[in-house]
């Protein structure tokens, strides 16, 4: 059996740095030793980062005079931040090749035009984002003897990097899969103007309509690896927004645009996706008018007898009703969601921007002494 090999030059880069620093994207084959040593290599990084996940942070010793931010923080750093990256971690160990993989065959069927620029902006975003938020912490390390070192700072901030980074790529990378869904579908767009000039040879658009259904089945594998991230990274990155919100309002450290960054980072990836969305949205519905318009065509050339009966042979011959349906069952497939009950949009910006908000208000009012 031959293996899978990756064409597109982002992924292929994204596969070469980022699998080999805690996310499995490399098949495993248990007859290869590289492979093998690249799947221990991981596993080893990962227990690291986990153990630095569980050390003490000084947010959560600096807020023990305040018993309900106290517990939350306790919480957040002793079960929800390792459990989540523990979760994660063995998801891309699992299917993590077969999330790359996906992507790759979804961009065959385009022009794919990111290459290092992209990949570029990946690593200096999860880079600079890190020691921009950590530049005190890391200071100090540079500032203080190496004798005196406290360890568990050392494997929290391996902690926070790995985590940080994970959060950036599977953003880069979902940002990517909608810029190719989006590309894909301009291209099957202008052959399909070009196919309507054949009124008769509907054998062109037919095989288009396949190819979105092709293209489908991999987004639809997509959609299923990138939900459960989503469905932990935006509640974790709300949760911290809100720890670090309510820290700024009882104490005074200089954390406060290490906060804007933060948001500001969260708030444009978002937005980008929601963005992206609605842009894929929008040629669903050019798709649908381009595949319908011989239909609505033939429909309104009617002549004044026997209407009923050419209604009917165009029915036949068309079947509309299958690519309304269609086109709803490919919003599931192409349109970024969290499963099938929630899409990244405006609202779910909205609804993150209330919970933060909300649960802000409450901390601070319950811990504040009438």
């Amino acid at each position: 059996m031959s293996k899978f090999k990756i064409q597109a030059r982002f992924l292929r880069m994204i596969s070469f740095t980022y699998g080999f620093l805690g996310l499995q994207l490399h098949p495993i084959d248990r007859n290869d030793w590289k492979t093998i040593l690249n799947v221990l290599m991981n596993i080893t990084i990962n227990l690291l980062a986990i153990n630095g996940l569980l050390a003490n942070s000084s947010l959560k010793s600096m807020a023990f005079d305040k018993p309900l931010l106290y517990q939350i923080l306790r919480v957040c750093y002793e079960f929800i931040y390792p459990m989540t990256y523990l979760i994660v971690s063995i998801q891309y160990l699992l299917k993590g090749s077969k999330f790359i993989q996906n992507i790759d065959m979804l961009t065959r069927k385009t022009n794919d035009q990111w290459h290092y620029e992209r990949f570029i902006w990946t690593i200096f975003i999860t880079n600079s984002t890190y020691f921009v938020m950590n530049y005190q912490t890391i200071q100090k390390f540079f500032m203080i003897n190496f004798t005196s070192i406290n360890l568990n700072q050392i494997w929290r901030q391996f902690g926070v990097y790995f985590i940080n980074a994970r959060f950036h790529m599977l953003s880069n990378l979902i940002i990517y899969f909608q810029s190719s869904t989006i590309r894909l579908f301009d291209i099957l767009i202008r052959k399909m103007h070009i196919s309507n000039h054949c009124r008769n040879d509907r054998s062109e658009l037919t095989l288009m309509i396949n190819e979105m259904i092709d293209a489908a089945k991999h987004c639809d594998q997509i959609q299923k690896f990138t939900s459960i991230n989503l469905l932990i990274m935006i509640p974790t990155m709300s949760i911290n927004i809100i720890i670090r919100i309510c820290i700024i309002q009882y104490y005074t450290i200089t954390n406060q645009y290490n906060l804007l960054l933060q948001i500001i980072i969260f708030a444009i990836y978002l937005t980008i996706m929601s963005n992206y969305n609605r842009l894929i949205a929008e040629r669903l519905s050019d798709i649908q008018k381009i595949i319908t318009i011989q239909y609505w065509n033939d429909l309104g050339n009617f002549r004044p007898n026997n209407n009923l009966i050419n209604e009917m042979i165009i029915i036949q011959k068309y079947d509309p009703s299958r690519y309304y349906e269609s086109k709803k069952l490919f919003e599931n497939d192409f349109i970024v969601r969290i499963y099938h009950f929630c899409s990244v949009d405006l609202d779910l910006i909205m609804g993150i921007i209330l919970f933060i908000m909300n649960n802000v208000v409450f901390i601070i009012q319950t811990e504040t002494p009438f």
